[in-house]
């Protein structure tokens, strides 16, 4: 249990209403980007000690890692890591990425290929052993996503199939997953009156029953068994004010029981104002303050029965850009300082890191044009 505290507690302080917006500039060829670290002594962040470079959660997908990595440079005083190469087409779309582990051997390639629409068709995944994994997609007319298909070389007998359905207004209504044993589950969307998503429901094409007095097992049925996983809610201005989410119940599978709720309320100018995370071990909340520009100014952060609440200060300089930030935890006030180096297109090619006044990380890349 405490493990599983922890490990809330870390997620829950790593995930930010802050995120700076990157908009790059010019005919880009390529990307080269990598995280460098000028003291030893501090590295990047870990919930373990025995965690991958990339973290407690490894490397699982760029987009999480791109995610995680930009929670943590603007919004602490420790890093996660990133070290890339990207390759795009005369389109601005994505060709390829490669990504490095520290010694800047890579370990995982993507490649990609899209339809005359500059829709994805084809994402391919080429591992360091070799081994890969396609994913095919499908559109209709109106660039709608209908099908994706996954094949695995490590495993030639297994696919995965999926096939999206839409109602009147091309808003999803069921995800319909199938592997070469057949239909494996799916989710169905409901919505209500004004377009707004409801609800989430994970579907099953079985029913949990009891085989005896200890032990249950799954049976094939028709209809199935749809179980609750998201519930939303909204205010007057249309805002999401609530969230619910669910996981089957420990004694009864064909149900589902509330582990967490969201909660939500905003200012006169419906920028959010609050945000409450509540589960049986953890009751937390955030707080915001904007600048008259709407640009986020000021983020509490409140556990309840914990010492780590914490207060993040921003400012930014004339071009919109972080440039200082005050990380104040259990009364310790850390400064957080950004330095920028930008090439002929204005693009940044070089972040710097300041910690109380000591540069420790740099974020530099190499950008191609054509």
């Amino acid at each position: 249990m405490k493990c599983f505290t922890t490990i809330l507690l870390f997620y829950f302080y790593s995930v930010s209403l802050f995120s700076q917006v990157d908009s790059l500039k010019g005919e880009i060829k390529s990307i080269r980007e990598k995280v460098i670290f000028l003291d030893e002594k501090k590295q990047n962040l870990k919930l373990f000690s025995s965690d991958d470079d990339y973290g407690h959660y490894d490397f699982t997908s760029p987009e999480f890692t791109f995610s995680r990595f930009n929670n943590w440079w603007f919004n602490t005083p420790w890093v996660h890591y990133l070290n890339y190469y990207q390759e795009y087409d005369r389109e601005h779309k994505l060709k390829s990425q490669i990504w490095f582990k520290k010694n800047d051997s890579s370990f995982i390639k993507y490649y990609y290929l899209y339809n005359k629409n500059a829709n994805l068709i084809q994402q391919k995944i080429l591992r360091f052993d070799s081994s890969y994994a396609i994913d095919n997609y499908s559109y209709n007319d109106s660039a709608t996503l209908l099908t994706s298909m996954s094949y695995f070389s490590s495993d030639p007998t297994f696919y995965y199939y999926s096939i999206n359905l839409y109602d009147e207004q091309k808003r999803i209504i069921e995800k319909r997953n199938y592997n070469q044993d057949g239909e494996s589950g799916g989710q169905k969307f409901e919505y209500n009156n004004k377009g707004q998503k409801l609800k989430i429901l994970n579907h099953y094409p079985f029913i949990w029953v009891k085989i005896d007095d200890r032990t249950t097992g799954q049976k094939a049925d028709k209809i199935g068994n749809d179980i609750v996983s998201e519930e939303y809610f909204y205010n007057n201005f249309d805002s999401v004010s609530k969230v619910n989410f669910y996981n089957e119940d420990f004694y009864d599978r064909n149900k589902a029981f509330l582990y967490k709720t969201e909660l939500y309320e905003y200012d006169t100018k419906n920028r959010k104002k609050t945000a409450s995370y509540i589960t049986d071990t953890i009751i937390g909340t955030r707080e915001y303050d904007y600048y008259d520009n709407n640009q986020l100014k000021r983020e509490r952060l409140i556990a309840k029965n914990s010492s780590y609440n914490s207060l993040i200060e921003y400012f930014y300089n004339i071009d919109g850009m972080i440039s200082k930030v005050n990380y104040v935890e259990r009364d310790k006030t850390t400064v957080i300082t950004f330095k920028y180096k930008f090439d002929i297109k204005n693009n940044w090619v070089e972040q710097q890191k300041i910690i109380d006044g000591k540069t420790l990380y740099i974020r530099r890349r190499e950008i191609d044009y054509y």
